[in-house]
């Protein structure tokens, strides 16, 4: 039961994925001659054996990732920070392109882009505070639509009188 929880999702991004891949290759190719762009010959598979042992520790990542999720081994988290470890040894030691400016620079991009994320979940996280202090979900249910509509308004327009319509912070509300 466990196994089918975690296999299922897996299972249900495969169609999409194959369907958006065959799309977009459709897309690229009507554009390509569209545009007249020029079409390369084949390398060989000599060529293409080469590209793909040089690319297998970047994809490693997602086998371990999603190998080790599946297997049972590791939890979705631990498999995620696993991965991520893995990715950045594969790209020091193997395809020796992360110096240290660049490692700072992604690092500094990451914890701005979480700061902002962070940020909104904040945000998000006290105005629903606020819309439940103020039973704001019950008043559809309690007056009708028309009442919500009403009630809401004194909050756009003058925000000094919405203090009254507000039960959890009106001077009158009972404690």
């Amino acid at each position: 039961m466990g196994l089918a929880l975690l296999f299922g999702p897996f299972i249900a991004g495969i169609v999409p994925g194959v369907m958006m891949c065959i799309c977009l290759g459709i897309v690229a190719y009507v554009i390509a001659i569209k545009r007249g762009f020029p079409a390369e010959t084949f390398p060989g598979f000599r060529s293409l054996a080469i590209s793909t042992v040089v690319a297998l520790p970047g994809l490693m990542t997602a086998v371990i990732i999603v190998g080790g999720v599946l297997s049972g081994v590791m939890t979705v988290t631990e498999s995620g920070a696993f991965g991520a470890i893995w990715a950045v040894l594969a790209t020091i030691f193997v395809y020796r392109e992360l110096t240290w400016d660049k490692f700072r620079a992604a690092v500094v991009t990451s914890v701005r882009t979480t700061t902002l994320v962070m940020l909104l979940v904040a945000t998000a996280s006290a105005f629903s505070y606020l819309l439940a202090l103020c039973r704001v979900p019950a008043l559809p249910a309690g007056a009708g639509l028309r009442s919500c509509a009403c009630r809401t308004w004194p909050i756009l327009a003058r925000p000094a009188r919405a203090r009254s319509w507000c039960p959890a912070i009106s001077p009158t509300a009972r404690r």
